[in-house]
């Protein structure tokens, strides 16, 4: 089977760099369609977190639907229910009795989970999910070339992975902390990439990719009632240093562009068929934009370096890491961005 790398002659020269979202990563299955669709099958693909999810299924088998099947059969499933995402959805304080009710149940559940488990969502549950997305493989067999980032949890870097296991490399970079517990491979204890990479724009460079197309499903900020626990206050101080971090980081591609998701929170799948079609809808109101990065010739980008150079952010995650860490040793120019989609 021959391959494409990015850059060699015959094939496609620009990555396709999916972040991550949670439910607004559905988008990314109608951004591949669309793609697809369109004969602008990238040379390169990175995900993290949900991208992995959709990339790997994409770089797979990109004449197919992206996942787009397999997601409904998911939803109606017993695994599905089994995640017992609907206690992690938002809840309003507010409104009737049951509302109220199902607050503070959703509440008492979520603080008993975080200070109790590792883990908010069980491990065995979420690989569960993984290998109903994803057939059992290797990173480097993939049609088109394929990379994934995580964290790495005891240096706090961002860790690329485009060879070994394709399933325990999604699972790392999808395990969020607090939500999942890390996973420990090749002798790293990993967590979710999008803690220093939401979107994996960095380690396409890295690979070698002279130009990048970035998708970016993350949530639009929105106003706050007040009455919130302390630690909803510190998520919500990181989701707003997060947020700083992936406006800056997003300047490193040619072309952001911004499927309109809303601010749908990561574990809300009851609205797929629209996220689906935001991302249908990015592709097809920007091709133009699209066909020019990919034609254009190549900006002047520093030698690629070895992925795993991106340092962590402060806040939340670094804390997180340090009590992790604690428990287990007791146990350059950038080139010109467009944004667009919003």
């Amino acid at each position: 089977m021959t391959r494409q790398r990015p850059g060699s002659s015959g094939g496609a020269d620009y990555a396709l760099a999916l972040g991550g979202g949670g439910a607004r990563g559905v988008a990314h299955i109608g951004v591949v369609q669309a793609l697809e669709e369109a004969g602008l099958r990238p040379g390169l693909i990175t995900g993290t977190s949900m991208g992995a999810v959709v990339g790997a299924v994409y770089a797979r088998r990109p004449e197919g639907d992206g996942g787009w099947a397999r997601l409904q059969q998911f939803l109606v499933s017993d695994l599905y229910r089994r995640t017992k995402v609907e206690f992690i959805q938002p809840a309003e304080e507010r409104g009737g009795l049951a509302q109220r009710a199902r607050y503070f149940v959703q509440r008492a559940y979520m603080q008993g989970r975080v200070l109790t488990r590792p883990s908010v969502l069980s491990l065995d549950v979420i690989r569960d999910v993984v290998e109903f997305f994803i057939e059992e493989g290797y990173l480097e067999d993939t049609r088109v070339p394929f990379a994934v980032v995580a964290t790495d949890l005891g240096s706090g870097q961002a860790v690329t992975l485009n060879q070994g296991p394709i399933r325990e490399a999604i699972l790392a970079s999808m395990s969020m902390p607090v939500f999942m517990a890390p996973v420990e491979l090749g002798g790293r204890l990993l967590m979710d990439g999008g803690v220093v990479s939401l979107v994996p724009i960095e380690s396409a460079i890295a690979l070698g990719a002279t130009r990048v197309v970035a998708v970016d499903v993350e949530k639009k900020l929105t106003g706050l009632t007040t009455g919130l626990s302390a630690l909803e206050y510190i998520f919500r101080a990181d989701e707003i240093q997060g947020n700083e971090l992936r406006r800056f980081k997003n300047r490193a591609a040619d072309l952001v562009l911004v499927p309109e998701v809303g601010d749908i929170h990561w574990s809300d799948f009851r609205a797929v068929e629209e996220v689906y079609a935001a991302g249908r809808a990015v592709i097809e109101q920007n091709i133009e934009a699209i066909r020019r990065v990919v034609t254009a010739p190549a900006p002047r980008r520093p030698p690629p370096q070895p992925p795993a150079v991106t340092p962590a952010r402060r806040g939340l995650w670094s804390v997180l890491t340090r009590l992790w860490s604690k428990k287990r040793r007791g146990a350059g120019p950038a080139a010109r961005t467009t944004q667009v989609g919003r």
